[in-house]
């Protein structure tokens, strides 16, 4: 977990013996490098502070698309669960079927962590479950049905076809999700009863991103499709480290469990007040429409794989919605995400930007400070 501005991160490394994030301390018997020390800085920056300080100078700039090209890459994603040729076939489905990651997994990938036993949340719709079903199967996992499902994937699938027809618009029970059909699980022992890694195939009643607007809290609305990875409130999830209680529908204990599991690893839980969200909160304001990759979201261009060139659209961002206010069974005040369909086809994602007060209000602190850096460096030589 990030969030220490450059001068907390200076002064907390080199005088209070205790990194922010509990990384080892930084002395000149761990610092090698001029790179040692720019990683260690970089490692420390939320993705806003990253991009403002991409904006200082040239050098800023180059720093920070090198270590992009490092740390946001889909082998975090997937090497814990496939191998680098299984990886490749898996991004290939992405790019044919619109495979989407969600979940812990892009959380992990934004926030540049990793977290033990997690699993793989695979997003699709009816159309691609089957591939991707046999995908998973053919790298090694094993289908685990639940109490519900024919324990043969074949006719499960074929079961979950014939009971959801085009125009379906049940919701699947035991997620509390109305936009998720079915949940599909997979599971890979690594060793004679030993460790086993989890991957899900979650098949979506319509749109993808209408079930995931549908998730407990703001945190965990973010994807990663085969062009791009794209955080839908990046300033609140990965700078503020807050997460905005939402979906009504969702039974408050299993979303308390949600919430849970994400202030346990560091956010803030925040509520609803009667007046909306505060102006801290602009990419949350109440009825105003958005779409996914405008320039409120934290969108990371992926890079294509051989014989599949990224299209001029990523097909996801064509979803919009806006946020409005809506109460649960026990009366409690939540955010509504309403999926409102999907828009014309000529947009472009746009990349962070953050306001303009922030990008005065960071320049001029790293401006300011910029000597701590040269000071950083001196302990390499």
């Amino acid at each position: 977990m990030r969030g220490f501005p450059f001068l907390t991160f200076c002064k907390r490394a080199f005088t209070s013996g205790i990194a922010p994030n509990k990384r080892p301390i930084i002395t000149k018997n761990t610092i090698s490098s001029d790179h040692d020390i720019l990683e260690y800085f970089l490692d420390f920056l939320t993705g806003l502070e990253l991009y403002i300080f991409r904006q200082v100078s040239k050098a800023g700039l180059s720093m920070v698309d090198e270590y992009t090209g490092r740390h946001f890459t889909t082998d975090r994603v997937f090497s814990p669960f496939f191998t680098p040729e299984q990886t490749i076939d898996l991004r290939k489905i992405q790019a044919k079927f619109s495979v989407v990651v969600s979940g812990s997994a892009a959380v992990q990938f934004f926030d540049r962590v990793k977290y033990r036993h997690s699993d793989l949340d695979l997003y699709v719709d009816l159309e691609a479950m089957r591939p991707l079903a046999s995908f998973i199967e053919s790298a090694g996992y094993v289908f685990k049905n639940n109490v519900s499902q024919n324990p043969s994937l074949k006719t499960a699938l074929a079961v979950l076809s014939d009971r959801n027809p085009p125009g379906y618009f049940g919701g699947h029970p035991a997620y509390n999700n109305p936009g998720i059909r079915e949940v599909f699980s997979f599971e890979e022992e690594l060793s004679p009863g030993g460790e086993t890694r989890h991957v899900q195939m979650i098949v979506s009643k319509g749109p993808v991103m209408a079930a995931i607007f549908e998730f407990h809290s703001t945190v965990v609305m973010n994807i990663i499709t085969y062009q791009n990875a794209i955080s839908i409130f990046p300033v609140t999830s990965f700078h503020r480290y807050e997460t905005l209680i939402a979906a009504p529908e969702n039974e408050k204990i299993r979303r308390e469990a949600g919430l849970e599991k994400y202030a346990s690893r560091g956010w803030k839980v925040i509520r609803l007040a009667r007046s909306g969200v505060s102006r801290r909160h602009a990419e949350l304001q109440n009825g105003v429409s958005r779409r996914v990759g405008d320039r409120q979201c934290w969108t990371i261009p992926l890079p294509p794989v051989d014989g599949f060139p990224k299209s001029t659209l990523d097909p996801l961002c064509l979803n919009t919605w806006s946020t409005s206010q809506a109460r649960t069974q026990e009366r409690d005040l939540v955010a509504k995400m309403q999926f409102l369909g999907m828009a014309a086809s000529h947009y472009v994602p746009q990349s962070l930007t953050g306001s303009e007060e922030h990008r005065i209000l960071w320049t001029s602190i790293i401006h300011r400070h910029f000597g701590y850096l040269h000071f950083l460096l001196t302990l390499s030589t």
